[in-house]
């Protein structure tokens, strides 16, 4: 029965939106209800309040903020709309493997603020050491990836970032699974959507298990706090120095 599915493991499948043949139109049809629940969730909310957190002792600074697998651009001009109404010197680089998620990370970016933002077409793992980071962020990211990646992952941005790391994801639980099977067909009709959204929470960790992914790649040893917060999501702060 659907009611008693099995959360106690996690199950890492491929999702659709992660399909390079995925037809351009669906892939913008997926974007769009993604937007529509990110802010529901107030998903860019949650990770600038993070960031900010960080660069609380440095009002003056230029920041250089790297957000990884940034899609359709959504937290990048969250961000960075906040520092052009604040006055803060922040430059946010979107990275994302898909091109055309980057092609429409760029057409949806107002003039107002591209001094603020720019959009790169890479992949988080592997081109990290390419760019100039700060800070690294991530929303809704890291459940794409094996254990071993993650781990991986971690260990460049500890090396990469000079004041910390920002991150957002999902938890796995039974309560997350029926949120997401509820939360995707109120707010999307994207197959790719209502398929994504469930098995995302099966790929995710619980709070316990991404502890220990901290712990084996270095960076739990350090100014680093797991929150976890509705609706079944974890909030991963780490700080260089705090």
């Amino acid at each position: 029965m659907l009611y008693d599915v099995d959360v106690r493991t996690r199950v890492l499948e491929p999702e659709r939106m992660d399909d390079p043949a995925l037809p351009a139109a669906e892939h913008h049809h997926a974007l769009a209800g993604l937007r529509r629940i990110n802010a529901i969730c107030m998903t860019h909310r949650r990770l600038l309040g993070l960031v900010r957190s960080l660069t609380r002792s440095r009002p003056g600074d230029s920041i250089r903020v790297l957000d990884l697998a940034c899609g359709s651009g959504d937290a990048v001009r969250y961000m960075a709309g906040h520092a052009a109404a604040t006055g803060l010197s922040w430059h946010i680089t979107g990275l994302d493997r898909s091109a055309v998620v980057v092609d429409e990370a760029r057409r949806l970016t107002p003039a107002s603020l591209r001094d603020h933002v720019s959009f790169s077409v890479g992949d988080a793992l592997d081109d990290l050491d390419a760019h100039a980071a700060d800070i690294v962020t991530c929303s809704l990211f890291l459940h794409h990836l094996t254990d071993e990646d993650v781990v991986r992952l971690f260990r460049g941005v500890y090396k990469k970032a000079r004041i910390g790391f920002a991150a957002q994801d999902l938890v796995r639980s039974r309560t997350g699974y029926w949120l997401a099977r509820a939360g995707t067909r109120l707010l999307s009709r994207s197959h790719v959507v209502l398929h994504d959204g469930p098995q995302s929470v099966r790929a995710a960790w619980t709070v316990e298990e991404m502890r220990t992914l901290l712990e084996t790649s270095g960076m739990g040893r350090e100014h680093t706090a797991i929150m976890r917060i509705f609706p079944e999501r974890m909030l991963i702060r780490w700080a260089r120095h705090d």
